[in-house]
């Protein structure tokens, strides 16, 4: 099992430079890949790799194949299912899926795929009627005021 836990501090090529690391193919082997980078949980699926997520309906879920296109893949519990699809490198089409129930499964048969649950770290549930709660605004609501 490899874990990295990494804060950002806003710095985006931080947190991708942290995926691609763990997506590499010299990892493919690794059974268990996964980052907490910032405010979101990353799972690394190599092929035939699976995950079982735990959150809440309406938490976001999205799914970015990298160094080509991720065949076959397989979604229970998510609000826009997939059932042996092919996601092809530089799309956006599993981006911003959400929990239907508050398990949920993805399951790759070939390629690589990040799964990836922005928020995760910070409870923010998208209920599809509002945007999501960004953490400056939580953190804005809970401050008291002076």
């Amino acid at each position: 099992r490899v874990r990295v836990i990494a804060g950002l501090d806003g710095r985006a090529d931080h947190g991708l430079a942290g995926a691609l690391l763990l997506a590499a193919p010299r990892y493919a082997a690794v059974p268990i890949l996964e980052a907490r980078l910032g405010d979101a949980e990353v799972h690394v699926l190599h092929a035939g790799g699976s995950v079982d997520l735990a959150g809440a309906p309406g938490d976001l879920v999205s799914l970015v194949p990298v160094h080509g296109p991720a065949v076959g893949v397989t979604t229970v519990g998510l609000r826009y299912p997939l059932s042996g699809e092919t996601l092809a490198a530089g799309t956006t089409r599993g981006v911003s899926n959400l929990m239907a129930t508050t398990t949920a499964a993805v399951t790759l048969d070939e390629g690589t795929l990040l799964v990836i649950r922005p928020g995760a770290n910070t409870a923010r549930v998208w209920d599809g009627t509002r945007e999501p709660e960004r953490p400056a605004e939580r953190e804005r609501r809970s401050s008291p005021t002076v």
